[in-house]
């Protein structure tokens, strides 16, 4: 239940504060050590990388851990999964077995949240690190002119966005496929 608790605190938290908090903890390791752990400001030649993948990263495992949490332990508390492991499965056999075929429908269902969430953090991280990407190039076909019409580029940038969510959805469903007890007649 802490657990919990402490997760939804940080999912709480705005973007802005975690990137100040990084950049504060990033100056504080460097005026007590001289080791200058992270790059937090990029250039368009010398991006920053590191920290903009540590905020990218915190609000999905967050979110995974908050809402899988009670779905694992219904699994765990299982009769099925019981019964196993008192007939002497292996927990790593029964994991893989039934433990993660019974969460794949859940955790397809709070990727495309996820998926989401990821891409309306993008922009801020591209903006602030001067990384760069597909968010950034979608804002300056507006501001920028270009040789070909604005409205194809932005077409172009949204299909770019859509590929690793189609990636990860043939992914599920392939998954899921090769999860299914084989029938016998």
């Amino acid at each position: 239940m802490r657990l919990i608790r402490y997760l939804e605190d940080i999912e709480s938290l705005p973007v802005v504060g975690i990137v100040l908090f990084v950049h504060w903890f990033s100056v504080i390791i460097y005026r007590a050590t001289s080791i200058y752990l992270f790059k937090t400001v990029g250039t368009p030649r010398e991006p920053a990388i590191v920290v903009p993948l540590i905020i990218l990263s915190i609000f999905p495992i967050v979110f995974l851990i908050k809402y899988m949490t009670p779905y694992i332990k219904d699994v765990y508390r299982s009769n099925y999964f019981i019964f196993a492991k008192s007939l002497g499965y292996p927990k790593c056999k029964l994991f893989f077995s039934y433990v993660i075929p019974n969460l794949l429908t859940f955790l397809e269902s709070i990727m495309k949240f996820i998926y989401l969430e990821m891409i309306s953090v993008m922009l801020f991280i591209e903006i602030q690190f001067n990384t760069g990407g597909l968010l950034t190039g979608l804002r300056n076909t507006q501001i920028i002119p270009s040789d070909h019409s604005p409205q194809i580029m932005v077409i172009n940038y949204l299909f770019l966005l859509l590929i690793p969510y189609l990636f990860m959805s043939i992914l599920f469903k392939m998954v899921k496929i090769f999860s299914q007890p084989i029938k016998q007649d």
